[in-house]
């Protein structure tokens, strides 16, 4: 079924492209995936081909979807999913581009600044979209950015009536991108909510098992066990390290770590920084500090 997110970027869709709104032909919506290097299609509306397209705007004028409050309705209802309602919303939605080339799309995540491209240029649009949606008039492209982060992009073209896009359309579409950015934002920080709750509980019920345990041993064993549980990590290790940096009964889980003896602390490394100075140290990324990690 069509999520609440959904929902929303559905309305913001039907916003850019009705007759009540920016009166583009057609709009689709790709987001970055968590890595920042791929777009992934979310959502579009419209159609690939002439007939077809009118046929569409016939029916929604039947239906009375020309008026705002009656869509509103309409939307409401759904059980399809928002992406599989038109021939460019299904398309979109398997479409997956990689970013940092020197396309367009790439340009406008990289600028954070709204495109035109005009049709002896669409040899800037990635091929995949240029050719699955058939793209051939002027494209509008917005980057979606919410405190200064850009988070996808908005794309906006005429291809059926061929209407010219200028200036005053490429600021209209670019408000309506921000309002996407900005429910993208907010499921961003309900998830992150949600998910620290439901963590912040299960440490709740771990820390409870705890103290039913008497044999040291099995309290680290159970503090590593529930940890993985409730972080979700890979892996989990407690090292009991002494004052000469010897380390003693390593206990961990996770199928990526193997215990190695001594060879699990590094006399330079991170864990004796945090020895010495009783401060985590977070690691972003292992593989650039793989020198240093334990």
């Amino acid at each position: 079924t069509i999520d609440d997110l959904g929902k929303i970027l559905h309305a913001v869709l039907t916003g850019v492209t009705a007759s009540y709104g920016l009166r583009f032909n057609r709009a689709a919506l790709l987001l970055l995936d968590e890595t920042g290097e791929i777009l992934v299609g979310r959502m579009g509306i419209g159609e690939v081909v002439e007939t077809r397209a009118r046929a569409v705007w016939k029916n929604d004028d039947a239906q009375g979807l020309d008026n705002f409050a009656r869509y509103l309705e309409w939307i409401v209802q759904q059980t399809e999913r928002a992406e599989q309602l038109t021939t460019v919303g299904r398309r979109v939605s398997r479409m997956t581009l990689p970013v940092g080339g020197d396309d367009a799309f790439s340009e406008v995540i990289r600028k954070g600044k709204c495109q035109r491209i005009e049709p002896d240029q669409l040899s800037r649009v990635p091929a995949v979209f240029r050719q699955e949606l058939k793209v051939k008039s002027t494209l509008a492209i917005a980057p979606l950015v919410a405190k200064r982060e850009v988070m996808g992009i908005l794309v906006a073209d005429n291809k059926i009536t061929e209407t010219p896009i200028g200036s005053d359309d490429l600021d209209s579409l670019m408000a309506f991108a921000a309002t996407a950015a900005i429910a993208l934002e907010n499921k961003q920080l309900l998830d992150q909510t949600r998910s620290g709750s439901e963590t912040l509980l299960s440490f709740y019920a771990a820390n409870s098992e705890l103290t039913k345990i008497d044999d040291p041993r099995q309290i680290l064993q159970a503090s590593v066990d529930q940890t993985l549980a409730a972080s979700g990590a890979s892996w989990v290790s407690i090292l009991l390290i002494d004052e000469l940096g010897r380390v003693s009964n390593p206990i961990a889980v996770g199928r990526a770590f193997v215990p190695q003896g001594q060879e699990l602390v590094r006399p330079n490394g991170i864990s004796m920084q945090v020895m010495g100075s009783g401060q985590a140290i977070p690691i972003e990324d292992v593989s650039k500090s793989r020198d240093r990690v334990n």
